[in-house]
Formats: C-alpha cells, sequence, structure tokens
C-alpha cells in the first residue's frame, strides 16, 4: 500500500535510525562506564548528569517548509552519522564529474520532447530563423566579456579555436554578437556537426528585420545534410540528427562553470561582481525555489505527481502554470535573497546565528584558480570553496557543517545554472521555428522560460537531481546496512549469554532435582519430548476454536518469537525520550550521559534477573484423550526467555 505522507515516512526512518545510532553511542558510553566506574562517579558527576524533567518539551519546533528528496537523504545521513559531510561533498563533487554522459542521455530525450517530435521528423533547411538573443540567454551571460573577471568562471575553459571539438560555443556566440557578419563569413565556413556535415550559419542582428523589435537578434539559418546512400529516406533533414550531430560538438558544461553557479546562488558573489539588478537576482531566487520544489516532487506509478510529498493531490496541483507560481512565504525569501545580495551578506537556512559578510573577492579567486589546475587538482579546490564563503574572522561565522550543507544543497542547482546556457538552449529554439511552430520571443527570464517549457524544466532537473539522490542514497545504504548488522551481532552476543547461563542454572537445579529423585531408575522409559509434541500438534488439528482463546497454531508460532532483548527496549527507550526532546548523546563537555545510561542498566539488571529467576506458570484443562475419556486439569512450569 502506498505511503500518504513521504515526508512521515522519511521522519520515520530517520528516527529509527537515530534511536539505532544512539544505542550504539550509548553502549560505547555503557562499556566505558563499567570499566572506569570509578572515575565516572568522581568530582564532574554534578556537572554532567541532569534530570529528564530539563529537557521535556525542548524539541525543536516543525517548520512548514517543503523538502526535497535530496533534503530528507541529506537529513538520513545526518541521522546515521557514519559518513561526515566533508565525505559526502567529496563524493557528489565527483559525480558531478562523471554526470556528464548521463546528462547529454537525459538532454536529448527531453529536448525531443520538447520540440514536440520524434527523431524522424524533418525542418525546413536553408529557411533563415531569428531567436531572441534573450531567449537563449537567460543569465545574462552573453553581455559579458570573456576575458573578464567573470567571465572566466561563466565561459567555457579552452580557448576558442573554430571548428575544434569540443568548441567552445557559448564565447563563439559571444564573438558573434561583437561581429556584423555571418559565422560563415568570419570563419571560412558554416558551423560543422560531429558528422563533419554542415549545420547552419549564424549571424547578429541588433534589430528584427521583421518586427523591428530590438534587443538583438539570432538569424540562424539550418542547412540541408547530405543524403546517406545507405538510408532509403530522400530528407534527410531530421531534427534527431540535427540535435545529436550539434550537442556532439559541445561540452555541456565545464566543472568551474557548476561551481560557479553554486557559489553564485549561495551567496550572491558574481551578482555582487557584476552589480546586477533586483530582476536578475530575484530570478535567480526564482529558479532556486523552482528547482527545490522540482526535487520535491515524487514520480510514482501513476497519474498524478506527488507535491510537498503528498500521495495524492488535487487537479490544480499538476502540470500547469501554477505549478511555478510563488506563495508568500517564498516572494518574501526572494525579497530577502535581494537584500542580502545587495549588502552582501549570507544567511543559513539551519544555522540561527546573525548574517556573516561573503568574502566576494576570495570567492572569486578560488574560483578562479579551477580555470588554471589540471584535472587532478580540480577537486581538491572545489571541496576547498566552501571554507571561503565567509570574510576570514567574521564574528558570526557559522560552523562548516552548515556551510558545507547548503554547499551540497546547491550543487544540483550549480549543474542545473551551468546547463542553461545559450549553447546548450540554442537547437530548441531554432528546431521549434525549424519545423514550422511558434515560439514567444519574449521568454528572457528563467521564471518565463520554465513555465513556457513545464514538462521540460520538470523532467530535466528532477532526472538531474535523481542522478545525485541516487549517489547519495547508495552511500546512506552502506551506513545504515553496518549501522543494523551492528545491532544484530549485539543481540545475538547477548542472546548467546542469556542462554548460556540460564542452561547453566537450569542444569544445577535438574541435578539436583535427580538427586531427590532416584526412584527413577530408567530414563528410557519415558517418551521423548519431540514425541510428545508431535502428538499434541496432532491433537489441536481435531480440537474445536474456541472464540475467547488464542488458536493454538498461533500459540506454536510463538516458539518462533526472538524473546526479549533489553538492546531493542533500550533502542525503544531511546526513541521514546527523543521524540519527548530529551537529549541522548553525550553531554556538552563529551562526558557520557549519565542519565540515558542509568535507564540502560535498569534494563539490563530487570533482563538478568528475568532471565536467571522468572518463570511461568500456566493452567492447564483436561485434554483429550480418547472418545471415552478426559485428561484431569493440571499445572506446568515453563520459563520465558
Amino acid at each position: 500500500m502506498a505511503s500518504i505522507d513521504i515526508n512521515a515516512d522519511y521522519k520515520k526512518l530517520q528516527t529509527e535510525i537515530e534511536s539505532t545510532k544512539s544505542y550504539k553511542d550509548l553502549k560505547k558510553q555503557y562499556d566505558k562506564s563499567s570499566k572506569y566506574v570509578g572515575d565516572l562517579f568522581g568530582p564532574k558527576l554534578d556537572s554532567v548528569s541532569k534530570s529528564l524533567s530539563e529537557f521535556s518539551g525542548k524539541t525543536k519546533a516543525y517548520q512548514k517548509k517543503v523538502k526535497s528528496q535530496f533534503d530528507h537523504l541529506l537529513d538520513v545521513n545526518t541521522s546515521t552519522g557514519s559518513k561526515s559531510l566533508q565525505y559526502i561533498k567529496q563524493k557528489l563533487i565527483q559525480t558531478v564529474k562523471t554526470s556528464e554522459p548521463k546528462i547529454a542521455k537525459i538532454l536529448f530525450e527531453e529536448i525531443l520532447t520538447a520540440i514536440g517530435c520524434d527523431q524522424q521528423q524533418t525542418y525546413v533547411a536553408d529557411v533563415p530563423i531569428l531567436i531572441s538573443v534573450g531567449s537563449v540567454d537567460l543569465g545574462g551571460l552573453l553581455k559579458i566579456e570573456p576575458s573578464s573577471k567573470s567571465g572566466k568562471l561563466l565561459y567555457e575553459k579552452k580557448s576558442l579555436a573554430y571548428q575544434s571539438k569540443p568548441f567552445s560555443m557559448n564565447k563563439g556566440l559571444y564573438n558573434i554578437t561583437q561581429s556584423s557578419n555571418p559565422y560563415s563569413v568570419d570563419n571560412s565556413a558554416f558551423y560543422i556537426g560531429e558528422s563533419k556535415q554542415d549545420l547552419f550559419d549564424i549571424q547578429y542582428l541588433d534589430i528584427n528585420p521583421v518586427t523591428n523589435v530590438g534587443g538583438g537578434w539570432f538569424k540562424v539559418t539550418p542547412k540541408p545534410r547530405i543524403a546517406n546512400i545507405n538510408l532509403t529516406d530522400v530528407d534527410q533533414n531530421l531534427v534527431g540528427q540535427f540535435v545529436q550531430d550539434y550537442y556532439k560538438t559541445i561540452k555541456l558544461f565545464d566543472g568551474h562553470n557548476v561551481y560557479a553557479w553554486l557559489v553564485d546562488f549561495l551567496t550572491g558573489a558574481i551578482s555582487i561582481k557584476r552589480n546586477e539588478s533586483d530582476a536578475q537576482i530575484g530570478d535567480k531566487a526564482w529558479l532556486t525555489l523552482k528547482i527545490q520544489r522540482i526535487l520535491g516532487l515524487c514520480f510514482d506509478n501513476r497519474a498524478e505527481i506527488d507535491v510537498s510529498g503528498n500521495a495524492k493531490v488535487s487537479p490544480s496541483d499538476g502540470l500547469d502554470e501554477s505549478f511555478f507560481e510563488l506563495d508568500g512565504i517564498e516572494l518574501r525569501e526572494i525579497e530577502q535573497k535581494i537584500t542580502n545580495v545587495k549588502n552582501g551578506v549570507i544567511e543559513f537556512v539551519d544555522c540561527d546565528t546573525a548574517k556573516a559578510p561573503v568574502n566576494t573577492e576570495g570567492l572569486l579567486d578560488e574560483l578562479e584558480k579551477m580555470t588554471y589546475v589540471k584535472d587532478e587538482d580540480f577537486e581538491k579546490i572545489a571541496q576547498q570553496i566552501s571554507a571561503n564563503v565567509i570574510k576570514p574572522n567574521s564574528p558570526n561565522r557559522p560552523g562548516f557543517d552548515f556551510i558545507d550543507k547548503d554547499f551540497i544543497k546547491q550543487l544540483i542547482n550549480g549543474l542545473v545554472g551551468a546547463l542553461l546556457s545559450p549553447k546548450v538552449l540554442l537547437p530548441i529554439y531554432v528546431m521549434i521555428k525549424a519545423i514550422g511552430k511558434t515560439i514567444d520571443d519574449t521568454i528572457n527570464t528563467f521564471e518565463k522560460f520554465c513555465k513556457f517549457f513545464k514538462n521540460f524544466s520538470i523532467n530535466l532537473i528532477s532526472k538531474i537531481g535523481s542522478i545525485f539522490i541516487q549517489e547519495l542514497f547508495n552511500i546512506i545504504k552502506k551506513d545504515i546496512r553496518n549501522l543494523v548488522l551492528s545491532v544484530i551481532r549485539d543481540i545475538k552476543i547477548e542472546k548467546g549469554s542469556k542462554k548460556a547461563k540460564l542452561i547453566l542454572k537450569l542444569t544445577k537445579i535438574f541435578l539436583a532435582v535427580a538427586e531427590l529423585y532416584k526412584l527413577v531408575t530408567d530414563w528410557r522409559k519415558c517418551k521423548s519430548i519431540v514425541d510428545e509434541l508431535f502428538n499434541l500438534i496432532q491433537l489441536w488439528k481435531n480440537r474445536k476454536k474456541d472464540l475467547n482463546e488464542i488458536p493454538y497454531p498461533l500459540l506454536y508460532a510463538a516458539k518462533l518469537l526472538d524473546g526479549y532483548s533489553e538492546t531493542r527496549a533500550f533502542i525503544g527507550t531511546i526513541e521514546e525520550l527523543q521524540k519527548i526532546g530529551v537529549p541522548t548523546g553525550p553531554m556538552p563537555d563529551g562526558s557520557p550521559n549519565l542519565t540515558v545510561l542509568s535507564i540502560f542498566s535498569q534494563l539490563k539488571a530487570s533482563a538478568s534477573e528475568e532471565n536467571l529467576n522468572g518463570k511461568v506458570e500456566v493452567a492447564i484443562g483436561p485434554l483429550t484423550i480418547t472418545p471415552s475419556g478426559f485428561t484431569l486439569p493440571a499445572s506446568a512450569g515453563g520459563k520465558k526467555f
């Protein structure tokens, strides 16, 4: 049965992991305390032990905010605690590096869907197409000079060399905006695809010659493809071939582009350097909020898509433009983001510290290093970026965990920002118009783009997010597996110890009783326990069911139960304590939490007493023997284990 609330599932998962992990930590403290009891009850006792009443009711208030699957998994990782945020950051940085082939496949599939065709759809060649520069340049990249400090971070690392592979197309498009000539004139050739065939010619115009609208326009002329003699189709101008041929000539994104966008989303450092307007900063803030909302979708096997973690949604929450509208809280978040960027400060969602000043120049310097270092040193610099977010010696500097967590959360955003660049978006517009469809030429922001290309935006972003979610899931799965195995190991050891003690005590009792009853001379005449149980099993099959009693088969099934475990009882106790806000970890000074450890001692003592001295007395009613008689009622003794 499907869950009603995915958020509740994650919360339950996190609670169970936290209580299990707390058990392991407290078990270590317990073992250590048992060895060093003299030191433990020294002068520090009064200062480190606290009553439960002091902590009651101090749970953190629940914040009503949509969490993405990625956020949930980060929280779960915090609960498992085996992998630090530094380790998670390292693994996800490696994921950025290895993700391009997967993203290229995703992008190709989603572009064909966005264009509204399949790979066999044909386009019209040698007919000029006019595309607004703003439509493909959502972040204003082509307004930046590539050799400027910001330009080095946002353009490709590779120098511009025509007809080279991969071709630095964003730099090429910038150069086109600085020239009045077509690409074919400046480079003595059309733009050539991976197949060595001509793909298109492109020229920059200040004014649209058809509508007289200014703002900058690309005049793109798709070229006819040469017929392939191995194919029967005469017309080889296929959309799928054009798109694939083009994308194989470029690199979708460079690593340093991802981190430049990440840093800008996180701190606004590049926006500050570029002196961007409120509208530009707000549009980027809008994109990060919508990425968060998209990553919060649950694509289950049904027609509806989950919003905010609910398993069933109303029709108004479907894939329409309302999905991208802002609520009051989000509007205030965007306003606050604009204010923070303008003031050069940053605040962290999970941190209660005051706003801290952004180390703008230091961050830009670190990012610039990425454009010079070799691939083997790139990852090291990427990991160091978060250490330079806040100005050195800032009095409001939060802990590195807060910075690293926000850095990790922005990784997907940075990748999306780097991907939505002019060179990636250009063929979408070209092919839409080349197959005779119309498109709004006023699209010039991330918000307008996502609203117009609703399905494309949602599918692309969610599938990119899934790459990182899978990596994070695999890390957490290993942690949980190790955690569970360690608890099972403890329970096994515990059960073995209990059983050994019980057998020893029962053996002593049995020998003592046997010494008293020497009238029994030949124990071989007694039926075996196995035979007795077998006969008993045959009897209950023929017995009429008493609705007021537990059916006999279920009582016999109780034999399969594992028995009482103080480990499980303690984990359950920890979970209940955490529900009411009682701290179960070590004390602030690192000393053991004696209050919680004392509960464990009580559970162990109670379990030991029950194990060694507890007994069970059972009343046995008359049992049918033959059609002519019954046994007499009797009592029996046993042992609960």
